[in-house]
This record gives structure tokens, C-alpha cells and sequence, in this order.
């Protein structure tokens, strides 16, 4: 198949990837990429945009804008928060879990629920609560992770607009050994 060719002339058998293969499809063609995943910065910080995508349920194509805010930052070190109406969404790259006293939450809706945030909700023994998480209420949180297929599961350490910085690395520490070890 044509699938499988395109693939292959991409991917050498030889070669141990720990890599991210992307392949997008449109209604005039298939598009193939594979880069090198990059290591992240310990000290890994957010940016807060006032921006929501067109259709945020649906991974698509239509994200110059997206692509915009990543052109302006270093992605190991930085990831751009998207929000709207004053209420944390997604980062350009991720997914958001905020922490309160061990228990994990995330956004009600306007994001989309990317592969490793299912991953995290179907092997991690705690529950993920969906509430509005609104950018005032942002130091209520000891812990603000990321979660996507390039990053893995990144901690933030600070979101210095809003003068927030992590108060602990318990849930990180058990959802990035949970990730590591599958």
C-alpha cells in the first residue's frame, strides 16, 4: 500500500527511533514528518495567550496561529497556554493537569483529549475532575503539568505573568514513572 511505502522509504529498519512521527491527511494529500524528540528543560515554564482554536475537539490542520506562538518560544523550555474567557484551555502542544492537594484536574471543555492524556486516564490510579480552571485561581495549585505525545509529562515550574511557581513534584513524580514505565 502506498501507506506502507511512503514509511518505509522514511523509517530505516536499522535504526532504534525515539523519535515523533506525524502523518496528516487532507483531502488532496498525505502529509509524512519525523523529528528527533527533544529534551526538556528543568526548569520548564508557561506563557499565558488569550487564544482558542477554531474547533479544539478535533486535531486538524488549520493552526498558523499555532504555529505562530511556537515560532516565537523555545519548546524544551516553554509552552504557551492557551485560554479563553479568563479559563485555562490547553497548551499549543499539550494538555494541562492541574494539582490541589494530590487530586488532578483539568478543563471542562475547548481543548482537545490528546492520546496521553488518555493514557493518563485509563492507567492512573487517581481520577481526573473536569472544572473550570480560571487564570486568577492559578496559585490555589501546587502542581501544573503538561501532557502530550512530544513532551511525555512535563512540569511546570513557573508561570511568571502570574507570578505562579511549583510548590511540589509529588503527582509529577508518580504520573512521569507511571509514563516511563509503558
Amino acid at each position: 500500500s502506498l501507506l506502507n511505502k511512503q514509511l518505509k522509504n522514511l523509517l530505516n529498519n536499522n535504526v532504534s527511533y525515539d523519535h515523533l512521527l506525524r502523518i496528516a491527511v487532507n483531502n488532496k494529500k498525505i502529509s509524512f514528518s519525523l523529528r528527533k524528540r527533544k529534551k526538556i528543560s528543568s526548569s520548564f515554564k508557561g506563557i499565558i495567550v488569550s487564544y482558542k482554536r477554531s474547533n479544539p475537539l478535533v486535531k486538524n490542520l488549520y493552526y498558523k496561529k499555532i504555529l505562530g506562538f511556537l515560532k516565537s518560544i523555545s519548546t524544551t523550555e516553554y509552552e504557551i497556554l492557551l485560554t479563553h474567557n479568563k479559563k485555562i484551555l490547553e497548551g499549543c502542544t499539550t494538555n494541562v493537569i492541574c494539582v490541589k492537594n494530590t487530586r488532578l484536574y483539568m478543563p471542562k471543555n475547548n481543548y482537545y483529549f490528546g492520546i496521553t492524556l488518555k493514557f493518563i486516564s485509563k492507567y492512573s490510579k487517581r481520577k481526573i475532575f473536569k472544572r473550570d480552571i480560571f487564570i486568577k485561581e492559578l496559585n490555589l495549585f501546587d502542581e501544573i503539568l503538561l501532557v502530550g505525545s512530544g513532551k511525555g509529562i512535563v512540569q511546570i515550574k513557573s508561570i511568571p505573568q502570574k507570578k505562579w511557581k511549583n510548590k511540589s513534584s509529588i503527582i509529577f513524580n508518580e504520573l512521569h514513572d507511571l509514563y516511563n514505565s509503558y
